[in-house]
């Protein structure tokens, strides 16, 4: 057994969007019952919609376990076991067994520090969308704001995303198993990194895109 510091320095911009069941509840709710005055397929619509999207733990907004494992098993995919029969046999299910992501989220860290999760919060239900501007500003921050074709639609619907254009992730992972070296662990990351990414509208989502996008430094502990 053997752990790892991993530091993840965004080579492009980040995307948040968590799917939250709880918060889309929420958000049903207050749209349902403010029909008359809201308006369809808008994110601002009601302006704090975007506080749903990042990702919280611990008072801290982050990326989550499930989004770094995700990223692992992709990357590794493309990595063949060395002296596997056929050659076909990847990491690709080595890495979640054999890959611990040691914390729930890895905090976010801006060239203003990490993003405390209370300041978020206490715009909800805050109604001036120009307020959630300057919040996301004052915290390293933006909001990213895109119209977006629907599918099979000419429909466009108008998408929030908070916005990271300078990034870093550090965390720690703890490996159990052998094979999977700090040189293979050091090929997933720079494959994920470049090919896979993180986040939202990354290359590697359904819905491809630039975002996300990273070098990492592995190092044992």
């Amino acid at each position: 057994m053997r752990q790892y510091k991993i530091t993840m320095t965004g080579t492009t911009p980040l995307l948040m969007h968590s799917d939250s069941v709880e918060w889309a509840d929420k958000l049903q709710k207050y749209r349902e019952k403010n029909k008359k005055t809201g308006v369809k397929g808008d994110d601002r619509s009601p302006p704090w919609t975007w506080i749903g999207y990042p990702y919280f733990e611990g008072g801290k907004v982050g990326m989550c376990t499930d989004n770094i494992s995700t990223m692992m098993r992709e990357a590794a995919a493309g990595i063949v076991v060395p002296g596997a029969k056929g050659g076909k046999k990847t990491f690709k299910s080595q890495s979640q067994s054999g890959i611990i992501v040691d914390d729930l989220l890895w905090p976010i860290i801006t060239p203003l520090g990490e993003v405390a999760s209370a300041p978020v919060h206490e715009l909800e239900m805050e109604n001036d969308f120009a307020i959630h501007e300057q919040r996301a500003r004052e915290l390293g921050f933006r909001l990213f704001v895109k119209r977006v074709r629907m599918p099979g639609s000419n429909r466009k619907n108008v998408r929030v995303r908070p916005c990271f254009d300078t990034w870093t992730l550090i965390g720690t992972l703890t490996v159990l198993d052998q094979q999977i070296t700090t040189e293979i662990l050091t090929e997933i990351y720079s494959i994920g990194g470049e090919y896979k990414g993180i986040g939202d509208w990354r290359p590697s989502s359904g819905a491809p895109g630039q975002y996300g996008k990273f070098v990492a430094k592995v190092e044992e502990i």
